[in-house]
């Protein structure tokens, strides 16, 4: 980094005009003032300076010109009743089953008895028999 000028050798201090946290760290160990090393059109002198004749203070509504318009309030806000909704409304053209594989057409089986419909918690039949 060099200290004289504002670069650095990931120039990104030359392209943005701001110094990046290696160069605020090497700025604090020579005892430097990082805001003193930011570019002109940073500072808030010449923010003013530039945008004086732009913005020009506007006196209240009360001197604002009338209108023959009709006024309109904003609609009124109703909470609508019950629980908010927590996941948000899907297309119709998303998928249903939310990324999850779909258990259509799988029959599940026993481990115990070897019976179909049902597993090993719910079983109630006896063990099938193993020949070893």
């Amino acid at each position: 980094m060099n200290q004289a000028a504002p670069e650095c050798t990931c120039n990104l201090w030359v392209l943005s005009g701001i110094p990046y946290s290696h160069a605020i760290a090497a700025l604090h160990r020579a005892n430097k003032d990082p805001q003193k090393m930011l570019a002109n059109y940073y500072h808030k002198e010449l923010f003013f300076t530039i945008y004086d004749n732009v913005f020009r203070s506007i006196n209240g509504d009360i001197q604002w010109p009338q209108s023959d318009m009709l006024e309109f309030d904003p609609p009124a806000s109703v909470t609508q009743p019950g629980r908010p909704q927590k996941a948000r409304k899907r297309d119709i053209t998303e998928r249903k089953d939310h990324g999850k594989r779909l258990r259509r057409n799988v029959v599940i089986h026993c481990r115990k008895c070897g019976g179909i419909g049902h597993n090993v918690a719910t079983c109630k039949n006896p063990p099938k028999s193993s020949s070893v």
